[in-house]
């Protein structure tokens, strides 16, 4: 089987396939030009609506998972997922509809999460309350939940946030999610009790994940169960002013970089660049002096054009 990701995207609109890619491969694009305006990225082609394809070599089942993994956070599944789905579990090309594919079996008893009460003290439980608190309605409207009650004995502490069926999936996003926020509550000095009210809970979900150690391709799953419902966008708290990421406007100009929401980055603020494009996302792709790849994401990295 020659695999391929297929898709159907209007021009202008495959900035974030090419993106992860280059996330993937750890190296540049190359667009091609006239006549196939494709790009290629490592081993990989990228066609005028979308489609990735393989020359030569076809990726590793390793690969095909991290790439699926990397554009579902950003939903930008292919058309043919359940095709590639059914590759990575059998190396065989899939002969059925996705009609025909069995339905994931529900957990059918819902999930409560029990500890020790003497694993907290009454410092930490009072965090943990304050956490759900101003959590709450994130976790609620991620998963469809109605309260998130928080049970306390001499014995235990006890959280049956699901009461009804649930996907495996959930259920498990929902433990490993109670399970970083108790360790959060162990260790912080201090949370504060209020929700806030937000435009883009995507974006907010998708933050306070990684704050609680949710980093990495083995916990793309969990992401993806705990964001996918909701509304907004992961890639910037607020759209970027449409003047701040014209592609006509700023490919070619000098940059300087004033402060990063980056942890992991070399870069260090007055490091100055090239900007070679901006994709559909708005992220301002930059050629660094230093040889750095770091995009930089308006609302959150600050810049100042030269």
């Amino acid at each position: 089987m020659n695999v391929t990701f297929e898709y159907d995207l209007p021009a202008g609109k495959r900035g974030t396939i090419v993106t992860n890619l280059q996330a993937l491969y750890d190296t540049k694009a190359q667009y091609l030009g006239a006549p196939s305006y494709e790009y290629q990225v490592g081993p990989a082609i990228v066609a005028r609506n979308g489609t990735i394809r393989w020359e030569g070599k076809q990726p590793s089942r390793k690969d095909v998972r991290d790439l699926l993994g990397l554009l579902g956070e950003d939903d930008f599944y292919p058309d043919n997922l359940f095709d590639l789905r059914h590759w990575l579990e059998t190396k065989q090309p899939r002969t059925t509809t996705p009609a025909e594919v069995e339905p994931e079996e529900l957990v059918a008893d819902g999930v409560t999460v029990t500890i020790p009460r003497a694993t907290l003290t009454d410092a930490a439980l009072e965090r943990f309350k304050a956490l759900v608190t101003a959590k709450g309605p994130l976790i609620q409207a991620a998963l469809n939940l109605e309260d998130l009650p928080i049970e306390v004995t001499d014995e235990t502490v006890s959280m049956p946030w699901i009461a009804r069926p649930c996907t495996p999936a959930q259920a498990h996003a929902l433990t490993e999610l109670i399970g970083a926020m108790l360790t959060m509550a162990r260790d912080a000095k201090r949370v504060t009790a209020k929700p806030k009210e937000e435009s883009n809970p995507r974006y907010v979900m998708r933050c306070f994940l990684l704050r609680l150690g949710f980093i990495g391709p083995e916990h793309k799953g969990l992401r993806k169960t705990l964001m996918g419902g909701l509304p907004g966008s992961a890639a910037w708290r607020t759209p970027p002013k449409e003047a701040d990421t014209k592609e006509c406007s700023l490919v070619g100009r000098r940059i300087r970089l004033e402060d990063t929401s980056d942890p992991y980055t070399s870069l260090t603020p007055g490091a100055e660049g090239t900007i070679n494009h901006v994709d559909d996302l708005g992220t301002i792709h930059v050629t660094w002096d230093n040889g750095s790849t770091l995009g930089l994401v308006p609302g959150e990295d600050s810049y100042t054009l030269l």
